[in-house]
């Protein structure tokens, strides 16, 4: 068995040092899954020993259902009595107890409960649990022995981004819906930050007269620019009557009509399909309808950096029509298109969704409380 370093003045600065490297490098193991939100939380997990060797590290695998920690838990083997686990999300304890009867939904055991068998005497989080049928780890550890810290502000936020969509559905209860004014601002033409966009949310929801009109497909592209090989859900509303042979039907991915003009009506069948992100796409009738149910939580467009540097940005000047008084700006990025001229992402939320509420979860103050 290792030795258990001494929690001394002085090794504690060289042990956060390790730790703050090792939830850097679980972080980046989450980042490389791009996979949609409806196949849950993104994940990352390094266990050191004593004297900082990695003994394990692995992201969880969405798709096979089987989380990081307990990868990284089975790559360290009898090395991990003593280790410290280093984790971007709260380990898992089923319904709040991980020795709790029934089934469980993974392929593997509760990881809460299998650091505890597996001997590992602290673990570092960023981010906590926001689903109660899931959270309660890190009370699990604590009272087994294990000590449970609260990462940086920095990695909490970080992480609490990596699962942004996938919490706010948790705690909102409905997908979270993004609308990108498409050929909004000064920046038309070929838009690869949005097939980006496109291939990573689950849903793309159309009206039926975009469909009718431009005859699409909404198929989400690759960076080699073809089709993707995980399409999202697509979904056409209207009560307006399709032709099953229209390219949308006939594209990558599977395609539903609802025939039906409600968006509240519409995100309920998506979020009970398992869909926690959707796109708004094919004008502003649609998104107008959800803007008037206060049902979008951000609106991006796209211009150009030298029309944003000739004053001040309205509404208007977006491409996005009237908005709610209370919408704030809340990110400006810089992106590329397909000739490598400069464009930037704008990012509007409006005050009245969840999400500026639900963006708190990842804070370090929320994180601290159940972890001190």
């Amino acid at each position: 068995m290792p030795a258990e370093p001494s929690d001394t003045r002085a090794t504690r600065p060289f042990r956060r040092h390790l730790e703050d490297a090792a939830m850097s490098r679980a972080l980046e193991l989450a980042r490389e899954d791009r996979l949609a939100a409806s196949l849950g939380p993104r994940g990352g997990c390094v266990l050191l020993g004593a004297d900082g060797t990695v003994l394990g590290e692995a992201r969880t695998d969405r798709v096979a259902r089987v989380h990081a920690t307990a990868q990284a838990l089975a790559e360290a083997g009898h090395r991990a009595q003593g280790a410290t686990a280093v984790v971007t999300l709260e380990p898992c304890c089923l319904g709040g107890d991980a020795r709790a009867t029934g089934p469980s939904p993974l392929p593997h055991g509760p990881c809460a409960q299998a650091l505890v068998d597996a001997g590992v005497r602290r673990v570092v989080v960023a981010h906590l649990d926001p689903d109660p049928g899931t959270s309660g780890g890190a009370a699990l550890l604590r009272g087994a022995g294990v000590e449970v810290v609260a990462a940086s502000a920095a990695a909490a936020d970080e992480a609490l981004s990596l699962n942004r969509a996938w919490t706010f559905g948790v705690q909102a209860g409905r997908p979270l819906v993004t609308w990108v004014v498409e050929g909004g601002g000064s920046a038309g033409g070929p838009n690869p930050d949005l097939d980006r966009l496109r291939a990573q949310v689950d849903t793309l929801v159309v009206s039926t007269w975009a469909v009718l009109a431009h005859d699409v497909s909404l198929a989400a592209l690759g960076p080699d620019g073809h089709p993707a090989a995980r399409q999202p859900l697509r979904v056409v509303v209207g009560t307006r009557e399709l032709d099953p042979g229209l390219p949308i039907f006939d594209g990558p991915g599977r395609t539903l009509h609802f025939a039906t003009r409600d968006p509240a009506l519409t995100l309920a069948a998506i979020y009970d399909l398992g869909g926690r992100h959707v796109l708004l796409s094919g004008g502003t009738a649609l998104a107008a309808e959800f803007l008037r149910a206060g049902l979008v939580d951000e609106i991006i467009s796209h211009v150009t950096p030298e029309w944003t540097s000739q004053g001040g940005v309205g509404a208007t000047d977006l491409g996005v029509g009237e908005l709610p008084d209370t919408t704030r700006l809340v990110d400006v990025r810089l992106v590329d298109d397909d000739a490598g001229r400069p464009r930037m992402r704008v990012t509007l939320v409006p005050s009245s969704s969840p999400l500026v509420t639900t963006t708190g979860t990842g804070s370090r103050a929320a994180a601290e409380g159940p972890l001190r």
